[in-house]
């Protein structure tokens, strides 16, 4: 089934260039989000060679910053978002007037919105969710676990795979009703 529709949607190479530009996006943002003032610094400051040149050492040092398992798990969720946005929009293109949209559409934004609310090192808090921990008082509860936290990285690609086997579903329905 996975086989089949991501054949289905990446024989065309738009759907591919709209992958690769979700996930190189969503990696750079996350991976370059703590130093977003630094950034925001540099360029009013700085010229567009140095801008580029604190950019892609950022992107060298985030290896030994947050870990070798967390860039895997940023990675990983961003490759999976990028292949959610192509074949979300590759469903609705074409099982527009069909009523599986509700399923389509709350497997989707719950895998999303994992995948941006807890992906991260834990260090530097997850783009949200060690901030809503924070306000909380509840950020040392994270130590409890057994990955000291990494486990929300890993809950969001689990939930990314279980909305990118929704979607294939979907896409690999026939385009009739079933018979009960």
């Amino acid at each position: 089934m996975y086989r089949q529709a991501c054949s289905e949607v990446f024989k065309q190479p738009w759907y591919i260039v709209l992958t690769l530009l979700v996930a190189s996006g969503f990696s750079i943002v996350t991976l370059l989000w703590d130093n977003i003032a630094l950034l925001r610094y540099s360029w009013s400051v700085g010229s567009v060679k140095s801008l580029f040149d604190l950019w892609w050492g950022l992107l060298a040092a985030t290896p030994h910053s947050m870990g070798w398992f967390a860039v895997g798990v940023v990675i990983l969720t961003a490759t999976l978002l990028g292949m959610i946005v192509s074949m979300s929009f590759y469903a609705w293109r074409k099982k527009r007037g069909q009523g599986s949209w509700n399923r389509l559409l709350t497997s989707t934004g719950t895998g999303t919105l994992a995948a941006v609310l807890g992906v991260g090192c834990l260090a530097c808090g997850p783009l949200l969710v060690g901030s809503l921990l924070a306000l909380f008082g509840a950020t040392g509860l994270l130590l409890l676990l057994p990955l000291h936290g990494a486990e929300l990285g890993l809950l969001a690609i689990l939930l990314l795979l279980y909305s990118l086997h929704t979607l294939a579903k979907v896409i690999t329905a026939p385009a009739v009703c079933a018979v009960e």
